[in-house]
């Protein structure tokens, strides 16, 4: 997987994940490593891990319990690719109205220090 220099995004971090699932590296039944392995792996941030586990879990490849422990469903549970490349894009907006909303909160930000 190629890295940036400031470590992967979530999204870079479930395509691997998804990848080695969909081509059995990772096994239905298997337990994912727990977060700060990940973490180490991947050289990415604790919410990064967190937001790809949570990508995963929507396109119900894996099934987390207790917050804690990340399994891999069986392929009849995965959903279809329609339905996961749907759920990629909602993922998508939902960034961009994140970044646009810092964006917003920023500019007022900046109007209301130039207030007197």
């Amino acid at each position: 997987m190629t890295q940036r220099s400031s470590g992967p995004g979530y999204r870079e971090v479930a395509e691997d994940l998804r990848a080695k699932i969909r081509k059995g590296e990772i096994t239905p039944g298997a337990k994912l490593p727990a977060l700060p392995k990940l973490e180490e792996e991947y050289s990415a941030s604790a919410g990064v891990i967190r937001d790809a586990l949570k990508q995963l879990a929507i396109e119900r490849l894996i099934e987390t319990r207790d917050g804690v422990v990340s399994t891999v469903l069986a392929e009849s549970e995965w959903t279809t690719t329609e339905a996961a490349e749907l759920m990629q894009l909602v993922t998508a907006l939902r960034d961009e109205v994140r970044q646009l909303q810092e964006s917003t909160a920023r500019r007022f930000a900046a109007i209301e220090a130039r207030l007197p």
